[in-house]
């Protein structure tokens, strides 16, 4: 996520994510080709952690995605 949007909300939908087990985080600040290629050597390397990535963004699609990330901040706010 890029730390110059307004008010971090790619950084927090990022979290939203990483909390249901979606994705790997990777802040832009720590972004380089050497790290992208190792994080996607790992992914392409553990089956298991690409699937239950793949299942999990499949469970998040169901519904109003919107909503759902909407809900996950206001809930991590609190």
């Amino acid at each position: 996520p890029s730390p110059y949007v307004a008010n971090d909300h790619q950084n927090k939908n990022c979290d939203v994510l990483v909390k249901n087990n979606c994705c790997i985080k990777i802040l832009e600040k720590d972004l380089n080709c050497s790290i992208l290629r190792k994080k996607v050597y790992y992914l392409a390397q553990n089956e298991t952690l690409y699937n239950n990535i793949k299942n999990n963004l499949k469970k998040m699609q169901k519904g109003n995605n919107f909503n759902v990330f909407h809900q996950e901040i206001i809930n991590d706010n609190s």
